[in-house]
């Protein structure tokens, strides 16, 4: 792995490009790049704790088993699911799912 600049900004990009639901791997990129996610806070207008949803497809920050994607919210359900939900760790400085226990990272 990699080790970024600590001072670089950075944005969770989708590499894949449009608004595709599910789509996985997401990546981290440069702040400004041109397929940095606008995330939102909630889901159809209703801020739901943890939940960050793409601003294009309306999709949730999702944790799969070994990357986090975009990924319909709540399954069509619109139920709250913990893959689902995300939380600053300021121990460990990241965002973790509070499910599977991932952090966003960058992966080389």
């Amino acid at each position: 792995m990699t080790q970024a600049d600590p001072n670089t900004r950075l944005c969770v990009a989708n590499p894949v490009g449009g608004s595709g639901d599910p789509t996985y791997p997401l990546k981290l990129a440069a702040e400004g790049a041109a397929d940095c996610v606008t995330w939102a806070h909630g889901s159809g207008g209703v801020a739901v704790a943890g939940r960050l949803v793409d601003g294009a497809s309306g999709g949730c920050l999702d944790a799969g088993s070994e990357s986090a994607g975009i990924y319909e919210c709540g399954s069509g359900s619109g139920l709250f699911q913990l893959n689902q939900a995300w939380a600053v760790d300021s121990a460990l400085g990241g965002i973790v799912n509070l499910k599977e226990g991932l952090c966003l990272s960058a992966a080389a």
